[in-house]
């Protein structure tokens, strides 16, 4: 008897949404302590690449552990590993620990990450794939979102929230142990499985677009987290006023993934992806043309709202053509790609922002999504073209 796709993913997200609450947390938490005269905006976004760095490493061996011990173990050794990494960063505050640290958390969420989307993607059919993976993405920015809120428990600058973030990784797996044994089915995913570069390559094959958008929504994402804190603490908020915004930011990005994910399933989802950068490319320019201070931060929410998009968007379509044998390397390449961009992003960010101030941030989203409009662009005129040589053809 097939076990319900709901139930077999309820205690998943039911744990994840606790364990992304905490990663949440910890991201903007490490910002605030690096935002600090002692330490570049370079400082700040080489570490926080670190985490990036540990994602495409977690991406290329996230697999092979998947298939050997099933879904439901795998999430409890990477939740067990990334609450004592976690708390780890209370005890040694240098550069290059935190760095080790940040690579490590980065390696088990990839992990986690490759646990829930295999198990969405193979369950979900094409015609709502865009809706339940919308579902997943809103899941994890309720998550992301709700721990920007715990930054106000405690003194940024002291131990309290790092232990925090360590109880909130180590409750993630309530659900999980709660949950019994699990069924064979989600246990074992075949040994056709593991991740290669031949997954990769495959998926590039399929779908470069889907690809390109990972990457890109890699650049946007990670730059996001490790610089819009540094943005609003360098015009002035109070670290109230910013876990605020971050909050609203990320809650903003929840509420826009069930419409795009629904307009998704019912057009073509390139046209959906070219909305989307266009919207992000426009509210950057608003943002360095010095146009939105009146309502600087309701286009922080729309910017992050539409931002958030770009990867959901782009895995359904990348997922619309792979085949359910290859979803657990698929999976995982796509992390890879996403990885990749998350990896580039704070750095590439950190130089905008050393050179161009603040605002810097926008300007590197400007160029990012600059290129994956041209790319869409590209993709949406070939496919035209084709069509009109068929029509000929036919005629």
């Amino acid at each position: 008897m097939t076990i319900p796709f709901y139930k077999r993913i309820a205690t998943l997200l039911a744990g994840f949404a606790i364990l992304i609450t905490g990663n949440g947390l910890l991201g903007t938490l490490l910002s605030l302590r690096l935002a600090s005269p002692a330490f570049s905006a370079m400082a700040v976004g080489v570490v926080q690449s670190a985490y990036y760095l540990g994602f495409m490493l977690g991406a290329l061996s996230a697999g092979h552990l998947i298939v050997r011990v099933g879904h439901h173990r795998s999430f409890s050794v990477f939740a067990v590993v990334v609450a004592c990494a976690s708390l780890t960063h209370a005890f040694s505050t240098t550069l290059a620990a935190w760095f080790v640290l940040r690579l490590i958390t980065g390696m088990c969420l990839a992990g986690i990450f490759t646990v829930l989307e295999s198990l969405l993607n193979t369950a979900a059919g094409n015609h709502v794939r865009g809706r339940v993976f919308s579902f997943y993405m809103m899941t994890t920015y309720l998550g992301v979102a709700s721990g920007q809120l715990l930054l106000n428990l405690a003194d940024p600058s002291g131990l309290g929230l790092f232990t925090l973030v360590a109880v909130l990784f180590s409750a993630s797996l309530l659900p999980i142990m709660m949950a019994g044994r699990q069924s064979a089915q989600a246990a074992h995913g075949g040994s056709g499985h593991r991740f290669d570069l031949k997954a990769v390559l495959a998926t590039v094959r399929i779908s470069p677009l889907g690809i390109c958008g990972c990457v890109i929504s890699g650049l946007l994402n990670s730059s996001f987290y490790a610089f819009m804190p540094v943005f609003l603490k360098g015009i002035g908020l109070s670290v109230a006023a910013l876990s605020g915004v971050m909050f609203s930011a990320l809650l903003t990005a929840l509420v826009f993934q069930w419409p795009v994910g629904a307009m998704s399933d019912g057009m073509d989802r390139r046209k959906v992806l070219l909305l989307a950068c266009m919207a992000v490319g426009g509210i950057s320019l608003v943002m360095v043309s010095g146009r939105g201070q009146g309502g600087l931060a309701w286009l922080v929410f729309l910017y992050a709202g539409m931002a958030f998009t770009v990867y959901p968007v782009s895995v359904a379509l990348i997922n619309d053509r792979i085949p359910d044998e290859l979803r657990i390397p698929a999976s995982a390449a796509v992390l890879l790609m996403f990885s990749v961009g998350g990896c580039a992003g704070p750095v590439m960010a950190s130089l905008a922002v050393t050179w161009l101030g603040p605002y810097g941030i926008f300007w590197f989203s400007i160029c990012a999504t600059g290129a994956l409009t041209a790319l869409v662009l590209t993709a949406l005129l070939r496919a035209a073209q084709k069509r009109g040589r068929r029509r000929w053809a036919n005629r």
